[in-house]
């Protein structure tokens, strides 16, 4: 789960930060905290930031939470090295290595190099982060692929303005909660230390599943609170944490150092720190990547085949034990939702999506699954419903390259195509019912199994 948070926050980071539109000073009630600006010369690379002073006033729950969750507004620079480590559920080990620098004030830029170390030192592979107030490098270099390079413009997202509790856990119109998140430069690990956003939503949101365990504690210099508690299994799927401790610094929001525990109170994951430096001079010569050896690739990113793909919104989306309470918000704000029922095939995800006031439903699920298979298992339908002149996202499992037609026919009032899909033995069926259209597409199914399974696909009900 933090693997994915990481290399999201990572992707989305990219298009973050520029200079000129950063107003973290103006109209706050917290403003009298954050990190005054100094006056430097334009023309010079060199940034010498405010000093940065180490608080000893004790803080409450909510003052440390919002800190961590607004951390870019209070500091200028920083630089630094950690290591993190992984227990997986084989126990094997996977440990990286990260230095970092950063300046995200007056002179932008900064860059982010990460070392992972295989298991048991089987190889290791490199990736960096470079960025300025104008472009973001993003370099690789691993013992399979060799040395590659992205190149991208820095693109600008205004500040948002520090964050309260209920801005970060807004409660959407479906009754679910949804966690917004402060802006940040295109950092890669280094925002696990530097802009711990997602880990602390999803480790503090239940205020009453965690406290503050000390006031004081030193770790390099730096004045740290400790936070401890036992998170909910639930945001922390996939994780071995039965309990967790932060290290967080009090003045700059930064997190210092992190532990999660197993029930016997073995560590199954760490941040340690080995060096941490806030708000020392920099100078933005540093942040000019070195390409010599790389090969260039082409820009990637999420392509849609219609720009309105950008206005959809999710929700809410489960693929837990969430996910039954995302079904019944599908039945209740889509009246022409339809669902499966046959005994065969078991309820794995399912996401309620928006594009403007038109409902998009989403389900899928896994048929005749094992008991010893990991997960979704091996065979899978996936279903959508939505109106017919709504826009719907073209990635994910219904972009397929459909060949030809094999049937039409009628189930359930819904006027079905079929069609096989290139290169694979699966099939994308295609339903229609007055206003509504009906997806279905099969992963590992075969396609007279799909036609029988179809009569148990009907209006869906509340209970």
């Amino acid at each position: 789960m933090l693997s994915i948070c990481v290399t999201c926050s990572f992707i989305v980071g990219i298009s973050y930060f520029t200079a000129n539109k950063l107003g973290f000073f103006q109209g706050d009630s917290a403003s009298e905290e954050k990190v005054p600006e100094m006056n430097q010369p334009q023309n010079s690379t060199q940034y010498i930031p405010p000093k940065q002073e180490e608080s000893y006033k004790d803080m409450t729950k909510e003052q440390i939470q919002l800190k961590l969750l607004n951390s870019v507004d209070y500091f200028h620079t920083a630089a630094g090295k950690f290591e993190t480590l992984y227990v997986h559920d084989d126990n094997s080990e996977s440990t990286s290595v990260v230095e970092y620098k950063v300046s995200i004030k007056n002179k932008i830029g900064g860059y982010d190099k990460g070392t992972d170390i295989y298991p048991d030192n089987k190889g290791r592979r490199t990736h960096e982060a470079i960025f300025n107030d104008q472009k973001v490098w993003l370099l690789r270099d691993d013992s399979i692929i060799g040395k590659i390079f992205q190149e991208h413009d820095h693109e600008c997202t205004p500040d948002q303005g520090t964050l309260t509790i209920n801005d970060v856990f807004m409660t959407n119109e479906a009754g679910v909660i949804e966690t917004r998140l402060r802006e940040r430069p295109p950092v890669g690990d280094a925002g696990l230390t530097l802009f711990p956003y997602e880990m602390v939503a999803i480790y503090t949101r239940d205020n009453d599943r965690w406290k503050i365990e000390k006031q004081n504690e030193e770790v390099l210099g730096h004045n740290t609170i400790v936070l401890t508690g036992k998170p909910d299994k639930k945001a922390v799927r996939g994780m071995r944490a039965e309990t967790f401790r932060f290290w967080a610094d009090k003045d700059s929001g930064v997190l210092v150092k992190y532990e999660t525990y197993d029930i016997n109170g073995n560590i199954t994951s760490y941040l340690h720190p080995e060096s941490l430096h806030i708000n020392i001079p920099i100078d933005t010569k540093e942040f000019i990547p070195k390409l010599e050896g790389y090969k260039k690739l082409a820009k990637r990113g999420m392509e849609y085949k219609d720009p309105r793909e950008k206005d959809i919104k999710v929700l809410a989306i489960a693929d837990d034990e969430a996910t039954k309470n995302v079904l019944n918000i599908l039945k209740k704000h889509i009246p022409f939702f339809y669902e499966f029922t046959n005994r065969d095939l078991q309820l794995f995800s399912a996401s309620y999506e928006k594009y403007i006031d038109d409902k998009h439903g989403y389900v899928s699920y896994s048929y005749k699954k094992d008991p010893d298979e990991v997960g979704s298992g091996t065979k899978l339908l996936f279903t959508r419903c939505y109106d017919k002149d709504t826009v719907v996202r073209s990635w994910g499992e219904f972009d397929t390259e459909k060949g030809d037609r094999i049937d039409q026919f009628k189930i359930n009032d819904i006027e079905w195509e079929s069609f096989k899909i290139h290169d694979n033995k699966d099939t994308h069926f295609i339903g229609r019912k007055g206003d509504y259209i009906y997806e279905i597409v099969s992963q590992n199914i075969s396609y007279e199994e799909v036609r029988l399974l179809l009569k148990s696909f009907n209006l869906a009900f509340l209970n």
